[in-house]
C-alpha cells in the first residue's frame, strides 16, 4: 500500500502512462484488441510527453470472436478494422515500449486490460514485453471500491466516476479518450483521499498509510 497522499509519490516515476483498450469481447481466449490508446504524462499530472491511439486488426481476424454487443458499445466497425486497423503483429514492439521501469501505469479496470495485452504481447519478437517485469500499475476502478461501500456510487465504472466527479466523459469507449477520462478520474481521486483523511500537502508526509491505492506488480 503506497501513500497516495505523499507530494513524493508520483514523483518516484520519471512518467505516467495512462493506458485503455477496447476489446472485440470479454474473454481473451477467444477475444482480441480492437484499439489501444496510450497517454503519458508528468509526474505532476499535467504535461503530456506522448499520446498514440491504435485501430488494431487482430492476428489471424477470422478466428477472432467478435461481439456485437461489444462492437456497439465502443463504437467501432468490422469495416474500420478492416480498412484502417494496423496489423497486431506490427504494434506489438511499439506497445511492448510503454511498459518501463521508470513508469506507472495507470488504466481503469487494468486487471482485465493486462490480460488482453499479455495475450497480445507473448509472442512478441524481439521478447522485449517477456523480459520486462509485470508493471507497477494502479487500477483506478479499485480506488472507487470504498465510494461504493459507502453507496457515494452504485458502481465503480469510469461513468459512475464521471457522474460523481462531474467530469465531461463525451466519446466514452473509445481507447484514448478513456485514457484522457482516467486521468481526470485519478486526479480528483488523489484530491478526494486527501480531503477524506486530512491530509496536507507538505512534503512531509511521508509514511504509508492504509489509503486505498492499491500498486500491483
Amino acid at each position: 500500500m503506497q501513500n497516495l497522499a505523499s507530494k513524493k509519490f508520483l514523483t518516484r516515476f520519471e512518467s505516467i502512462t495512462f493506458i485503455d483498450i477496447e476489446t472485440s469481447g470479454t474473454e481473451p481466449s477467444k477475444c482480441g484488441i480492437l484499439e489501444f490508446g496510450v497517454l503519458k504524462v508528468k509526474p505532476n499530472l499535467k504535461d503530456i510527453i506522448h499520446e498514440a491511439n491504435f485501430v488494431i486488426k487482430p492476428d489471424n481476424i477470422e478466428n477472432v470472436y467478435y461481439d456485437p454487443g461489444a462492437l456497439k458499445v465502443n463504437n467501432i466497425s468490422l469495416k474500420e478494422i478492416n480498412e484502417n486497423g494496423v496489423s497486431a503483429k506490427g504494434l506489438r514492439s511499439t506497445i511492448a515500449s510503454y511498459f518501463t521501469k521508470d513508469t506507472l501505469v495507470i488504466g481503469h479496470n487494468f486487471n482485465f486490460d493486462f490480460l488482453f495485452i499479455s495475450k497480445l504481447l507473448e509472442n512478441n519478437d524481439d521478447n522485449s514485453f517477456n523480459n520486462l517485469l509485470k508493471p507497477r500499475y494502479i487500477d483506478t476502478s479499485s480506488l472507487l471500491l470504498p465510494l461504493v461501500m459507502f453507496n457515494l456510487i452504485p458502481k465503480n465504472t469510469l461513468y459512475e466516476a464521471c457522474k460523481f466527479f462531474n467530469i465531461n466523459n463525451n466519446g466514452a469507449h473509445r481507447a484514448i479518450n478513456d485514457a484522457y477520462i482516467t486521468l481526470e478520474v485519478f486526479k480528483c481521486l488523489i484530491k478526494f483521499y486527501k480531503n477524506l483523511y486530512s491530509i496536507n500537502n507538505s512534503d512531509e508526509v511521508e509514511s504509508e498509510q492504509n489509503l486505498p491505492t492499491i500498486i500491483q506488480s
